[in-house]
């Protein structure tokens, strides 16, 4: 996971999305724009949601393992997408994989 710090990529994003209609100025201020390289993993099972993201840029695939030791393909996720569960950050484990199969922001 990559942090890229560009104020005007993340306005960009911001109104290409409509994102400043869902959330508080405040809110939009404390927004960050993270790279994920595919194959690298945003949510594995069992670890705490702490955090929920909005995906702008490129394509998700959410799998979960059976108990087979088998992956099951939920879904594919393309922009824009909430990745996480809003109302619950801290109280849930991840119960799927979500990975990105090209470039996401």
């Amino acid at each position: 996971m990559k942090k890229i710090n560009d104020v005007s990529l993340i306005d960009g994003y911001i109104k290409k999305f409509g994102i400043e209609e869902i959330f508080e100025r405040e809110i939009l201020k404390s927004l960050e724009l993270f790279e994920f390289c595919q194959g690298e993993l945003i949510y594995a099972p069992g670890e705490d949601i702490e955090y929920f993201y909005f995906l702008v840029k490129g394509k998700l695939k959410i799998l979960f393992n059976l108990s087979n030791g088998k992956r099951l393909l939920l879904r594919f996720s393309n922009p824009f997408s909430i990745i996480g569960d809003v109302e619950v950050p801290g109280k849930l484990k991840v119960k799927t994989e979500i990975s990105p199969i090209d470039n996401a922001h």
